[in-house]
């Protein structure tokens, strides 16, 4: 196309830019594992084994927890978590999701390390797909269970925990 340049270019680059990102805590070698999704950027590799609670293997029970059917499930005592030791402890932050297949009572919630302390300490009480943020704290356990009081009555099923990055703003 014509447009009445006159001259010579010269030393001229295409570069293509493939993630235009600047990552706070993870290294170049590892970034194509991660997509991005809802403007939050989502590592690809599962942290749990046996989410899907095909086998009764991988987690470990509480009082009244037991796994079969391809769901665990929760009968509201003392003691009913459901936890496994997955998460590297030298993370942050980590996507939880998993679904309420039947729901009798109470509330369930999810939460990393030894006390609750989920970002948001939300409380699940219906049946369907749930989704939340944990943080680690000291050890690398994810745990399943009542929320404070609210001991929790019913099945859960499709559990998936990734990683979460954070970018610079």
């Amino acid at each position: 196309r014509s447009s009445g340049f006159t001259g010579s270019i010269d030393n001229v680059s295409v570069k293509e830019i493939t993630n235009a990102v600047e990552y706070k805590n993870i290294p170049q070698s590892a970034r194509e594992l991660y997509t991005l999704e809802d403007d939050t950027w989502v590592g690809s590799n599962e942290l749990v084994t046996n989410g899907d609670f095909a086998t009764d293997s991988d987690w470990v029970k509480g009082t009244g927890t037991t796994i079969s059917a391809g769901k665990a499930v929760m009968i509201s005592v003392a003691g009913n978590a459901l936890y496994q030791n997955s998460l590297p402890t030298s993370e942050t932050l980590f996507k939880v999701t998993f679904d309420i297949v039947e729901y009798v009572s109470g509330g369930i919630t999810c939460w990393a390390g030894g006390a609750q302390n989920s970002s948001s300490n939300e409380s699940f009480s219906t049946v369907g797909r749930k989704e939340l943020i944990i943080t680690t704290a000291g050890n690398g356990n994810v745990i399943f269970g009542g929320a404070g009081s609210s001991l929790f009555t019913g099945s859960i099923d499709n559990v998936s925990v990734k990683r979460l990055v954070e970018v610079a703003s």
